[in-house]
């Protein structure tokens, strides 16, 4: 499986062996002229990490581990509060960009991947009077994450909400839940394990070096 968000943008793979690995990256000429341009590969499967160099120069890899939905999360207690529950809008489009991380990471900061995150999947939403302060979205490998709180909410147990919310949501339209989270970020990992998240394999979110492939 391939997906090409952008000329520039994310691309998303997955495959059952090196070789079908290697038909994939190669889709765009030949090891010395396919993937001509910066790329970012969320997600890529370590044990071809090997295949992926004939393509492309790293400049830099961060290693996750995916997580699998192995039982139905329950909601946990909230604090007394004005919060309410739905999907994300266009309208909260500039708060998630200007609060996610890797904003910088993809073409015109963003923008354009998180608008169609927001307008086209499953994502979830904590309000304080209508305003946004918890969410988390659905990513086209049907992935979730992009989880923020805001920092005065934190420790209220929005995190959980959200994430059990798109997880039942999903699995009501037969999709099992899963995400991949940096091995560096033990909270998250904590966090989703509580909820019944179980190591499933090891990814990375890989970089290529430059506009050229490796020659």
């Amino acid at each position: 499986m391939l997906i090409r968000v952008a000329e520039s943008g994310p691309v998303h793979t997955y495959a059952q062996s090196a070789a079908a690995m290697r038909e994939l990256l190669f889709w765009q000429g030949s090891p010395g002229e396919a993937l001509t341009h910066p790329l970012l590969f969320p997600s890529f499967q370590d044990e071809y990490l090997p295949v992926l160099s004939e393509f492309i120069v790293f400049s830099g890899t961060s290693p996750c581990k995916t997580l699998i939905l192995s039982k139905l999360p329950e909601l946990p207690e909230l604090p007394e509060g004005d919060f309410t529950f739905g999907a994300l809008t266009s309208d909260d489009i500039p708060t998630v960009v200007a609060n996610w991380p890797y904003s910088h990471l993809y073409p015109e900061g963003g923008v354009p991947l998180v608008t169609d995150l927001v307008t086209s999947g499953p994502t979830m939403c904590a309000r304080v009077g209508g305003a946004p302060v918890c969410w988390i979205v659905t990513y086209q490998d049907s992935s979730i994450g992009m989880l923020h709180t805001l920092k005065q909410w934190r420790r209220a147990a929005l995190a959980q909400h959200v994430i059990a919310r798109l997880s039942r949501a999903l699995l009501q339209h037969g999709l099992t839940p899963y995400c991949h989270v940096l091995v560096e970020n033990v909270a998250s990992l904590k966090l989703f394990a509580r909820l019944g998240f179980v190591q499933a394999g090891d990814v990375s979110w890989v970089r290529s070096a430059s506009n050229k492939a490796r020659l």
